[in-house]
């Protein structure tokens, strides 16, 4: 995939959908969000480790982000799209997977930027937290893009 564009063709348009950008700086693609976020009209949440100040324009909200943070919904909102692309190297991956799971709607997808030497391991993680439907979705840069899904509240988190 050359542009990260061609990964929102397989998003459907709904209305109201809640889509969720965790952002760490590791992909510079928050203004391509933002972009797709309003031709489709959905509410778009960044969550960003690198803003101090959270900030609320229409159905963009950006607010400041920590992986250490108890939990990663402050509002009772559930995602239907949540992508992260963050340096998974730095973090303690599973916890953040577990705390993500949490703040999905019923057969939500996550969207995982992952280093290509990272999938078969990230994969085995995503498996542990209960996700279902991993798989590799296509490549953008160097990174492999996992899609995996959360399914009807099977698991107990």
């Amino acid at each position: 995939m050359k542009d990260i564009e061609e990964l929102f063709e397989i998003i459907p348009n709904y209305p109201a959908m809640n889509l969720a950008l965790i952002n760490d700086g590791f992909l510079d693609i928050k203004d391509t969000f933002i972009k797709f976020a309003k031709e489709i009209d959905a509410s778009l949440h960044i969550k960003d480790t690198s803003t101090a100040l959270k900030t609320k324009e229409n159905q963009l909200l950006t607010e400041p982000f920590d992986f250490g943070q108890k939990r990663y919904n402050s509002h009772s909102v559930l995602y239907d799209f949540l992508f992260l692309a963050a340096d998974t190297e730095t973090l303690e991956l599973e916890m953040v997977l577990k705390k993500i799971y949490r703040v999905l709607k019923n057969a939500a997808h996550l969207f995982l930027f992952c280093k290509n030497e990272d999938i078969d391991k990230t994969i085995k993680l995503l498996e542990t937290c209960n996700y279902v439907a991993i798989n590799p979705v296509d490549s953008y840069k160097d990174l492999m893009i996992i899609s995996a899904k959360k399914m009807h509240g099977w698991a107990k988190v």
